[in-house]
């Protein structure tokens, strides 16, 4: 079980210059949390000392997350239960050794979604408060290093493609100071945010 300890504290500030503060007394929280299962699989092959091909596969029962905790124990099983499953990951990747002292790399990798089939469904079926969440990641990789002496410089470009569920717009329109009424707009389909990361490393031995 782990242990943590938290307070509040709240200050005011009024506009004569004066303020007043307040601190709560410190608490505590007791929890005992079960982390997803993981399943790890991979496999690599050298190819007459030019080339490596690797593979690898993992797989996440994110519903089976359990936490004990001062009689909350049903409620975060329950909301597990309802939303979480298992996600399944792919990566593959290349190395190629053309000249000595000359690296030339490739690779692909595929992130699956935590959310069971039922949450993924009810957020695609455009229900306004359930929110926008990833269904999956993928990744493709390139770059090159190179070895000279005791001394590397290694360069990789990454595009990263995080593909979401349906999000539907709404707002309220408030008929008078007593009553308000939900207005849906269009669902957004097919969501999807592209990030370009480059990175650039030198290392040496000594």
């Amino acid at each position: 079980y782990k242990r943590q300890d938290y307070y509040t504290n709240m200050t005011t500030a009024f506009y004569d210059g004066s303020s007043y503060q307040a601190e709560s007394l410190i608490n505590s929280y007791t929890y005992h949390y079960n982390s997803p299962s993981k399943m790890l699989l991979g496999a690599s092959l050298a190819i007459g000392g030019r080339a490596i091909i690797s593979v690898d596969y993992d797989k996440v029962w994110y519903g089976n997350m359990r936490m004990k905790t001062d009689g909350l124990e049903d409620a975060f099983a329950a909301d597990v239960d309802a939303d979480l499953g298992t996600s399944e990951n792919y990566r593959v990747g290349l190395e190629v050794v053309p000249i000595k002292g000359v690296y030339l790399r490739c690779g692909y990798a595929y992130y699956g979604t935590p959310l069971n089939d039922a949450a993924q469904k009810y957020a695609n079926d455009g229900n306004a408060f359930f929110g926008t969440y990833k269904t999956h990641t993928d990744n493709i990789s390139l770059g090159g290093g190179l070895r000279f002496g005791d001394s590397s410089v290694d360069l990789v470009w990454t595009i990263s493609n995080a593909h979401y569920t349906n999000s539907m717009m709404y707002y309220y329109s408030y008929v008078d100071d007593a009553t308000e009424i939900l207005v849906t707009g269009p669902t957004l389909t097919n969501l999807r945010h592209r990030t370009n990361n480059v990175a650039l490393s030198y290392s040496f031995r000594f």
